[in-house]
């Protein structure tokens, strides 16, 4: 007898140091997640590839890049939920654990499930961080974060609430902190550029001019915002930031002065509102980066499409673009939480005013505006809160083929020619020198105004189809053709988190496995895209709705919904 006790005395003692050991291993190799500090802030309250450290992206080995490439990272859509629960109902959008002896077929798995209403679990933001830290911190020059961290209202037993709303954005906004705005040996923070998504307030949607929120957004992003940006953004909640100096500059938008959900935005046409507010902010950034002779990216939160913004935002966003449009090399969104792009030609819109929707916008028995996207109604989701569960996907993409086909046919027939370009290079000559003096704008360069507007949407984070990040390519050659090449996008990566696969198999192990995120796609490798432009898109929108073949739709259709809803395609 005491030989056995003295035999599993043993294994337990082995057992338990092999555990350390393990630990030890993990820490030493940085694996440590950020759960202890996630616990701190909340109280008690398809085929794809591994990616690795020394994996190869786009022909580079990720630990070591070439010097002619820089790397920015998006993330969007994180909505955290903090009370999303393990064990608990999906009915209850996982925050209600089932009644004794009741029968629930379907619960909640540790990570989500895509597909169903519910929103991030803290232990998923946790996770994607970690895996930033992992693999990526080390190679970005920037990160553009684009909006949406709270959870959505959907719970009608646990409405939202403003100050629980700000806490959520403050538990993101520290966790981002943690990551970026930690100096490293080298004394220096990866910058982080961040816009206020439409469910970071409360109402959603609802934001005015000098809002007293903008006051606690400011304050929660005072190490992002310059101090020169201040009151633009206590006025508006918008700001511009140089994350190259002397180079490149990101302008961060803030998008719900433009949509028709938000009741203090009527319009973008009067003066004093503050959409004109806005766009006019706007030009006379771009109009500065030109002589500055700096290069823009455009962030924001809701694209701007004709479905969500008021028909003369929408106009004046794009001819704003179209008369910068040397100085403009991307715009970046998230908030549809699918991925694909959005084409636009500023004549085409204009000639076809009905394209839009009227500003005061008939709503329709749901209560929303009125629009070529139909919507269904599923379960008891809010008709306003824009989520892709409220929009047939089937619908979505055939209006979104009908997009890319329009504008391929548009630019068909109507080729941007050499003498509307001189004209359009005149007129934004001397609109510019009536911004500035004649005396700081003589020796500007203004290169081709592109009436073609390439609008890039994000998917999100949060499990709706599964977790996702993507990684984007730019030149940052400043020695070739006097700089003007700099900031020109090359490409991207897209990389997925399978989540389903982890619920199987790695979330009940210990010490906690890492999620990690696949390789999904690389525009170079998937589209043959050796840089990323209009010229590049228009060419493949016209193979997506000319080419007699449908192999290569049906692959850009599942990734728009990150192989999820192959049926749909």
């Amino acid at each position: 007898m005491m030989h056995k006790i003295l035999l599993l005395v043993l294994s337990i003692t082995a057992s338990a140091l092999l555990l350390w050991q393990n630990y030890d291993l993990l820490k030493k190799e940085k694996r440590i997640l950020m759960h202890d500090r996630v616990t701190h802030f909340l109280g008690s309250s398809s085929s794809t590839t591994r990616v690795g450290n020394n994996d190869n992206v786009d022909g580079l080995t990720a630990s070591n890049p070439s010097k002619k490439y820089g790397y920015f990272l998006q993330i969007t859509d994180i909505h955290m939920d903090d009370h999303y629960t393990t064990g608990a109902t999906l009915e209850s959008g996982c925050h209600t654990l089932p009644k004794k002896h009741s029968r629930h077929h379907k619960l909640c798995n540790a990570m989500g499930e895509p597909g169903k209403r519910m929103d991030a679990p803290p232990i998923v933001v946790e996770h994607t961080l970690d895996w930033i830290r992992r693999h990526w911190k080390d190679k970005l020059d920037f990160v553009i974060w684009t909006g949406d961290n709270s959870r959505h209202d959907w719970d009608a037993q646990l409405p939202r609430q403003k100050h629980k709303v700000l806490a959520l954005n403050r538990i993101v906004t520290n966790l981002m902190a943690q990551l970026f705005d930690d100096k490293d040996a080298t004394n220096t923070s990866i910058p982080v550029v961040p816009v206020i998504g439409n469910n970071d307030v409360q109402p959603h949607n609802g934001i005015e001019k000098n809002d007293d929120i903008l006051r606690s957004f400011e304050k929660m992003w005072s190490r992002w915002i310059p101090g020169d940006q201040r009151q633009d953004f206590l006025q508006g909640g918008y700001f511009a930031v140089d994350v190259i100096p002397e180079k490149l500059r990101v302008l961060a938008m803030n998008t719900m002065f433009f949509i028709k959900k938000n009741p203090a935005a009527r319009t973008c046409s009067k003066k004093h509102s503050v959409g004109y507010m806005h766009m006019r902010w706007y030009k006379r950034q771009l109009a500065k980066a030109r002589q500055d002779q700096m290069k823009v990216y455009v962030i924001g939160h809701v694209p701007p499409s004709t479905r969500d913004f008021f028909k003369n935002c929408m106009r004046d966003y794009l001819a704003i673009t179209s008369e910068y449009s040397d100085v403009v090399m991307g715009h970046f969104y998230g908030h549809l939480n699918m991925d694909h792009f959005l084409l636009y030609d500023k004549r085409q819109q204009e000639e076809e005013m009905d394209y839009f929707n009227d500003d005061e916008g008939e709503e329709n028995e749901d209560g929303d505006a009125a629009s070529d996207i139909s919507i269904i109604k599923e379960s008891n989701v809010p008709a306003d809160d824009s989520l892709t569960l409220q929009r047939s996907p089937k619908h979505y993409v055939k209006w979104l083929k009908a997009m890319y086909k329009k504008v391929v046919d548009y630019e068909e027939e109507h080729p941007f020619d050499e003498q509307h370009r001189r004209k359009n290079v005149y007129e934004s000559d001397m609109k510019t020198q009536r911004l500035f003096s004649a005396k700081t704008t003589k020796n500007l360069t203004l290169n081709n105004n592109n009436p073609i507007t390439l609008i890039y949407v994000a998917p999100s984070v949060f499990p709706i189809y599964m977790p996702s990040l993507r990684i984007y390519r730019y030149e940052i050659d400043h020695t070739t053709n006097n700089g003007a090449n700099y900031g020109r996008l090359l490409g991207y990566t897209q990389f997925v988190a399978n989540i389903t696969r982890y619920n199987q198999q790695g979330s009940h192990k210990y010490p906690v496995i890492p999620l990690e995120f696949d390789l999904e796609y690389d525009t170079k490798d998937l589209y043959s895209m050796k840089e990323l432009s209009t010229k590049t898109y228009l060419e493949l929108a016209k193979n997506f709705t000319q080419q007699e073949d449908k192999t290569l739709w049906d692959v850009y259709c599942n990734n728009i919904f990150l192989q999820t809803k192959t049926h749909v395609c």
